[in-house]
């Protein structure tokens, strides 16, 4: 007898972005005492924020303009404020209070249910990778902020005031 597989209701919001005809992510799944497709658009942002700052120092671009464009356009979100924002206005790595080891498990979760049903998730593996390299450079007990950091040392570029 084959195992009973777990019913899941994938919830889906969709909207008009500047320069794509439609976006799209997934916001919930149910059960919703394991969620693991939920986390993953966030840990996507907060990724992508790192990667950010790191290639706009790194090719001289200051990283206040950078927030000003962000901040005043459609991509401004409260994750973007309470990671870039809060580093801008003092080097503060706390506004998101999730560690680094933390989101790298969580994310594991998500990979690991996408590969349950043979699914590619390849911004998520990414972006798990991203967290596995953070946490092994020593940055787990970090919030997720400290991707900003981990970003630091691999791109050999300073980002954040100390």
């Amino acid at each position: 007898m084959a195992p009973k597989r777990q019913r899941w209701r994938l919830f889906v919001r969709c909207g008009r972005l500047p320069g794509l005809s439609l976006a799209c992510r997934a916001v919930s799944t149910e059960p919703a005492s394991h969620d693991p497709a939920a986390y993953q658009p966030a840990a996507v942002e907060f990724h992508l924020e790192a990667l950010g700052v790191a290639a706009a120092a790194k090719s001289g671009l200051s990283i206040r303009k950078l927030h000003e464009v962000i901040s005043a356009g459609a991509v401004n979100s409260g994750l973007f404020q309470m990671i870039v924002g809060k580093m801008l206005e003092n080097g503060d790595l706390t506004g998101l209070k999730f560690t680094l080891s933390n989101a790298a498990k969580d994310l594991r979760y998500y990979t690991h249910f996408t590969e349950s049903m043979m699914l590619p998730s390849i911004v998520g593996e990414a972006v798990h990778q991203s967290l596995v390299t953070a946490n092994a450079l020593g940055f787990g007990d970090k919030y997720v902020a400290s991707l900003i950091e981990a970003q630091e040392k691999l791109a050999g570029v300073s980002i954040v005031r100390r």
